[in-house]
């Protein structure tokens, strides 16, 4: 089975296609390159292709049989910044790769957010709770997902959007260290440096958070169950339901039990439209029970091999 994967150079693309290549897929990973993290997979070379350009990516893709489809601009503030070119690579991308689909069948498991939900009034969040995004990549994932189900209905080919939490952790390619600066990584990295953890006030708001590690391992699990898809759906990718604070003072007895002395400093928040629920636990049922999903990687097991 041959699977591509567009963002194959990012964060998560990287782990996704080492896992993939374990499993014994064939593998077509794809990247703009743009920001040369990582230029091949464990000895295979990236294809450097733009799901901007739908000629292009036609030509790349047209013999996959499913794509894991992850390239796009992520988070609040580059989206705030570039909207045009974010609203281009993550919606219009989007569109570009269902149009793949739409003419070869491939089923596609695209990779949506949490940030679609806005501020969640009712807790476990499941797949069926309100979407009312509140900041512009929230907007765009929304858009994208919306866009991707609904075509794949039209056209009746396989799909699936992973509603993913916020990703942490580390893992070394082609000899180097792969991090992205989310809250737990930009944590940890503080710590390590002798500096104080900086958290927004008040520090009681609340995110789900998984590893990296988990995140692969649930696209897996979703090429081996996209092809037999009954109905283009939704699907919570969620673990540890953690407030910021609770992940420094996580930390901070990490490094303490290490003889280190950390310092948690609150600041105020500079982005004001940032979600700052106190609760965000998220319903994972149907990750169980359509993918067999079950993440294994705790913050306090990630954090006695990362210290």
């Amino acid at each position: 089975m041959k699977v591509a994967v567009t963002g194959a150079a990012g964060y998560i693309g990287g782990m996704v296609c080492r896992r993939l290549l374990e499993t014994g897929y064939d593998l077509i990973p794809v990247d703009n390159l743009s920001a040369n993290k990582i230029q091949s997979i464990d000895g295979q070379q990236i294809i450097n292709a733009d799901i901007t350009n739908p000629q292009q990516i036609f030509s790349v893709l047209r013999d996959a049989d499913a794509i894991i489809h992850l390239a796009a601009i992520p988070g609040v503030a580059p989206c705030n910044e570039r909207p045009v070119e974010s609203f281009t690579a993550n919606v219009i991308g989007t569109q570009n790769l269902c149009g793949v689909s739409k003419e070869t069948g491939a089923g596609i498991i695209f990779a949506a957010s949490m940030a679609v939900f806005g501020e969640p009034q009712v807790f476990p969040i499941t797949e069926k709770a309100k979407m009312a995004p509140v900041n512009t990549y929230g907007k765009q994932k929304y858009l994208a997902m919306k866009f991707l189900l609904e075509c794949a209905k039209l056209y009746e080919f396989p799909a699936f959007a992973f509603l993913k939490s916020n990703i942490y952790g580390t893992y070394e390619m082609n000899g180097a260290t792969v991090i992205k600066p989310t809250a737990v990584n930009l944590f940890l990295q503080r710590a390590q440096a002798g500096e104080p953890i900086t958290i927004f006030k008040p520090g009681t708001q609340a995110r789900n958070f998984i590893h990296v590690s988990d995140i692969a391992d649930a696209y897996v699990l979703g090429i081996k169950k996209i092809k037999t898809a009954k109905k283009p759906r939704s699907i919570n990718i969620a673990h540890q339901e953690l407030s910021v604070m609770s992940i420094a003072e996580q930390i901070k007895l990490a490094f303490a039990a290490k003889g280190n002395e950390v310092k948690i400093d609150l600041v105020e928040n500079p982005r004001k439209d940032e979600v700052v629920s106190e609760a965000f636990s998220i319903d994972t049922t149907l990750a169980k029970k359509l993918l067999g999903f079950e993440p294994k990687i705790t913050l306090q097991k990630f954090l006695e091999s990362a210290i």
